[in-house]
């Protein structure tokens, strides 16, 4: 299911669509990282098993997933980062450093140039029965809380994310 703007630009999976004409078609053949993903394959598999390592790689695979979907949407529209920063009403280096693989760029930044690419950011939130990846130092599960707000269900160490998905109807997109 793809994004489509008021443009007639689609946007699914990282590539966008103009009218027929694919980013691919418009940009230079993209990089093969074949034989860099056989190498890197074992490590990730050794290095993932450690639930703190697996969830930061998760989230910046999101993360990537979102930076080439909106970069995709902007060279389907045409537009420069020059075009795009003057929207933003920033200067053309931060487009550029904000499209880089190494950004972690702020939500409100995301969510700021996706509008200047006429494009509009929606979050979900999944929230997993079990949580392996959150790490001991981190206090996410809050025993010192009575209840979730609108929820009779006490919140306990451990049921935290069972709480929410009592409440699985919210509407957390933005």
């Amino acid at each position: 299911m793809g994004l489509r703007t008021r443009c007639g630009v689609t946007v699914s999976e990282g590539r966008a669509t103009v009218g027929g004409v694919k980013d691919s078609d418009i940009l230079a053949t993209p990089f093969d990282s074949s034989a860099f993903e056989d190498e890197f394959a074992p490590y990730l598999a050794k290095a993932t098993e450690n639930p703190e390592v697996r969830a930061a790689y998760e989230d910046a695979q999101e993360t990537h997933k979102i930076l080439d979907s909106l970069v995709a949407l902007r060279r389907a529209l045409r537009l420069t980062q020059t075009a795009v920063a003057r929207r933003m009403g920033i200067r053309q280096p931060a487009v550029s450093e904000f499209e880089t693989e190494a950004s972690d760029p702020r939500l409100s930044t995301i969510q700021r140039y996706a509008r200047a690419v006429e494009g509009r950011i929606r979050i979900s939130l999944e929230l997993p029965a079990e949580c392996d990846w959150v790490s001991p130092s981190v206090s996410a599960y809050s025993a010192e809380k009575p209840a979730l707000a609108g929820s009779s269900v006490p919140v306990k160490r451990g049921n935290l994310a069972r709480a929410w998905g009592a409440k699985s109807e919210w509407d957390l997109t933005a």
